[in-house]
């Protein structure tokens, strides 16, 4: 089989912890990839491409 790499790129509520999200995600992404489709990649990245503001309060 081929090699596997994966990039995710995703945006965080601006108080969410870019560290503990990254790697959260890649945990259950690479644990899933190996469940669902028999994949274990070499590398998941996970680039914060943005933190998003706080929802205004109604």
């Amino acid at each position: 089989g081929g090699r596997v790499a994966v990039e995710l790129q995703l945006a965080l509520d601006w108080n969410a912890s870019a560290p503990a999200v990254g790697a959260q995600v890649q945990t259950r992404v690479a644990d899933y990839l190996a469940r669902m489709a028999d994949v274990r990649p070499d590398s998941v990245d996970v680039v914060v491409a943005e933190f998003r503001p706080p929802a205004p309060k109604r």
